[in-house]
């Protein structure tokens, strides 16, 4: 038997081992796993030599703004960013214009996804109304759904006030149509307590505070909390499996808190509870709020927190099930205002999530094994789809990193793909770098360059992946 590609001479990690063994590809899968000796001949050979092999990681987090926000991001820059970074498949977000909450715009965005995406992908439905979700899941490929439980009070974007819903009788009926559905389908919920959250943003402009550190205290503060309370407990009454709480790590202690609470109760402190419980959760780390190492807290540098050592230890409590920087990306002029009050949240961690957490493996703060649980084997378990992806197998998408562990670089927003050209993590030093992206067979990424054309991502259909 003659295959496509070989990647040979590499080492091999999966989240229980390690191990060397060439990987033999043909018409997009893996077709052999095995010894140099039993390995067949190749059209295209790849050495790794000192290199790592991971499965090709997939982020379930990312906002590409398409349609109707493409000053800031689209799909093909977007994707072009993810695949630097290592990914292969992503989910995009809905709150782009118009919102991806009916099954006509569900399917327009797919068909724009699928014309200029480079790598694989999916697209998350908004949730906002129970009969539109159950035609978007009956009628397409669809995955899952996101909701957000949250709205800025002045603002229209990012917090689209027609996509948002935090009334507990309006949640609770998305719930129990989904669940009817299908218990197992993937929710992702931007925690919050919309009343809440209004009572601390007014309270901190009343006091004159005017910081990013007080921004993030009104809109990602104590009422985050509160939503994720109110989430998890009517999935747990409708039975949802799959639900995955957001931005853990963002309402942790700011380094210049402006609001004391004297008994603070974060994402992280109430997710290790309810799963102590033993409800059904998945929760999602934000890696930004422990990756970020300068405690200043500007428009660009948002998510530093002085209780990172507790983030580090819930991580590795298996606290939090998938991990990630999410790429929402904002052009300066629109997060950096004179009145933080008007200035958008966003920050873009696609490209350069990965080097960033390989730098914490060199440091001996998680193993690869741990990394590839978190960003390919679990986001493709929680998903559905796994393991025609998230994993090395024969016979699944041969979607592969291939990373170089010991690999010097500085991060660079010069360099980067993204199309909004800046980086939180700008000058950052970092040690382990992904060298190549492959999907389905295909090296879409190889040193710096891209090296596949727009629309080589396909969508991952859940008829045909489940």
């Amino acid at each position: 038997m003659s295959v496509d590609l070989v990647i040979k001479n590499g080492t091999i990690h999966t989240s229980s081992n390690s191990y060397a063994a060439d990987i033999a590809i043909k018409d997009g899968l893996i077709v052999h796993l095995g010894s140099s000796v039993t390995t067949p001949s190749a059209t295209e050979i790849i050495d790794a030599t000192g290199k790592e092999i991971l499965p090709g990681l997939v982020n379930q987090h990312v906002h590409f703004r398409e349609p109707g926000q493409t000053h800031k991001e689209d799909f093909e820059k977007g994707s072009q960013a993810a695949a630097a970074g290592g990914y292969t498949m992503y989910m995009d977000m809905p709150n782009c214009t118009p919102i991806t909450n009916t099954l006509e715009r569900y399917q327009d965005k797919v068909a724009l996804a699928s014309e200029k995406s480079l790598i694989d992908h999916n697209s998350w439905a908004g949730a906002t109304d129970p009969d539109e979700v159950v035609k978007i899941y009956n009628n397409t490929g669809n995955l899952g759904f996101k909701i957000f439980m949250h709205r800025h009070p002045e603002v229209d974007y990012p917090y689209v006030p027609e996509l948002a819903v935090y009334e507990t009788n309006r949640l609770y009926n998305i719930f129990d149509a989904i669940a009817k559905m299908d218990k197992n389908i993937p929710i992702s919920i931007h925690p919050s307590d919309v009343p809440l959250a209004d009572e601390l943003f007014y309270r901190l402009k009343a006091m004159g505070a005017d910081d990013y550190s007080a921004l993030r205290e009104g809109k990602d503060g104590m009422n985050m909390t509160l939503g994720c309370f109110e989430a998890a407990f009517l999935a747990h009454i409708t039975g949802l499996k799959h639900l995955n709480i957001l931005h853990l790590g963002f309402n942790e202690i700011t380094p210049k808190p402006h609001l004391d609470f004297e008994n603070r109760v974060t994402l992280v402190d109430l997710v290790r509870k309810l799963k102590s419980w033993g409800w059904d959760l998945h929760a999602e780390a934000e890696a930004s709020a422990f990756l970020q190492r300068d405690p200043s807290v500007n428009w660009k540098r948002r998510w530093y927190t002085p209780d990172n050592e507790k983030l580090w230890k819930a991580l590795d409590d298996e606290v939090f099930d998938l991990m990630l920087i999410e790429h929402a990306p904002q052009l300066e002029e629109e997060a950096n205002k004179p009145d933080v009050w008007d200035a958008a949240s966003g920050l873009l961690g696609a490209q350069d999530f990965l080097p960033l957490i390989l730098t914490e493996v060199n440091n001996g703060r998680l193993t690869l094994n741990k990394l590839v649980k978190m960003t390919s084997e679990n986001p493709a378990k929680f998903l559905g789809i796994y393991p025609k992806k998230g994993a090395i197998q024969v016979g699944s998408d041969a979607d592969i990193t291939i990373i170089d562990l010991n690999r010097k670089s500085v991060i660079d927003e010069s360099k980067t793909f993204a199309k909004a050209g800046w980086s939180s993590f700008d000058g950052y030093d970092v040690i382990g770098v992904p060298t190549q992206t492959i999907v389905r067979g295909t090296v879409v990424y190889d040193e710096g360059e891209i090296t596949a054309d727009p629309g080589y991502g396909k969508y991952i259909d859940k008829n045909e992946y489940r």
